[in-house]
């Protein structure tokens, strides 16, 4: 499908781009191959003789994974989809710091629902107090902006409070003392 979806009408074959499938399991697909990794091309049965390049399938077995690196970032980035343990999972993000982004995204996305709230809370409250920061040091003014920063965490607390967030969580998302959000 993704071959036959790159031509429009009218337009002839040598328009077509290489489609490249991966596939990647935790289960044998290719048996009669040791190899981690298998690439598969369109070929004749008999004599071998390679129809098109244009079509690749890419197999990747995680429980195929030699325990000893075979020091490629390929290597690693299965280390990090086969990783069960927070200690694994750290390691790799140690040495590699792409792979450390990735960490830190899936510990975001894995969070409980209602971490996930006071995490994207506090986010845009950072994203907007530095907003306001930059944006009145462009225009030279300095007054107010606390005052502002601080309107809006009130702002962002009231709507936690809304869906009987505790307050202990609240206090920590938006750094409003629990007194203060009491008040509220």
């Amino acid at each position: 499908k993704m071959l036959v979806t790159q031509l429009k009408s009218g337009e002839g074959y040598s328009s077509l781009q290489k489609t490249i499938s991966i596939v990647i399991a935790d289960f044998d697909i290719v048996n009669d191959s040791k190899k981690y990794h298998n690439v598969f091309q369109l070929r004749e049965k008999d004599t071998g003789i390679k129809f098109t390049d244009i079509v690749e399938i890419n197999t990747l077995e995680l429980h195929k994974i030699p325990n000893t690196t075979d020091n490629t970032k390929k290597y690693e980035w299965l280390q990090f989809l086969s990783a069960e343990k927070e200690e694994d999972f750290d390691m790799l993000a140690e040495k590699n710091p792409v792979i450390k982004k990735a960490v830190v995204e899936l510990r975001r996305l894995s969070q409980d629902e209602e971490m996930q709230i006071l995490y994207d809370a506090r986010e845009k409250a950072i994203r907007d107090e530095n907003s306001r920061m930059r944006s009145a040091l462009k225009k030279g003014i300095n007054q107010g902006i606390s005052q502002g920063v601080k309107q809006e965490k009130f702002e962002i607390a009231k709507n936690l409070l809304a869906m009987k967030l505790p307050i202990e969580q609240i206090s920590q998302a938006t750094k409003l003392s629990v007194q203060e959000i009491e008040k509220l």
